[in-house]
């Protein structure tokens, strides 16, 4: 039993314990909406996979920084001790020639919204 409980924690540890968060991502051309998946929505960079209303599949990855409110730590220079939102940035390659470059704003905890756009012209909204 005790040799069990070792292997688990040592298996969760190496997992990373991500925490996947789904959205939507809404095309208002087309009226219609397909869906986003952040792989681990708690990291400040990582994948991500959108498919769009088309059945198009997009994959990706995002980085974030800290949005405009931060907490700073006062007994360390140029340390952040809280952040209320972060802002990111994401690409995405769908098929061969067609890429997304999106912007969004999201809490700390891992949901928000924001823009993309793609090389096609088409604007298309995000929210997870």
């Amino acid at each position: 039993m005790r040799y069990l409980l070792i292997c688990l924690l040592v298996g969760l540890s190496a997992s990373g314990c991500a925490i996947p968060r789904d959205g939507y991502i809404y095309s208002p051309t087309a009226g219609g909406r397909g869906s986003v998946t952040f792989v681990n929505s708690v990291d400040d960079s990582g994948a991500l996979q959108a498919t769009l209303l088309s059945g198009e599949r997009c994959k990706g990855r995002y980085s974030t920084v800290p949005g405009p409110r931060v907490s700073w730590d006062d007994e360390k220079i140029n340390t952040i001790y809280a952040e209320d939102t972060q802002d990111g940035m994401a690409l995405l390659e769908c098929n061969p020639g067609h890429v997304l470059r999106c912007t969004f704003t999201r809490s700390i905890n891992g949901d928000g919204m924001g823009r993309c756009f793609d090389n096609k012209n088409e604007w298309l909204t995000m929210y997870f």
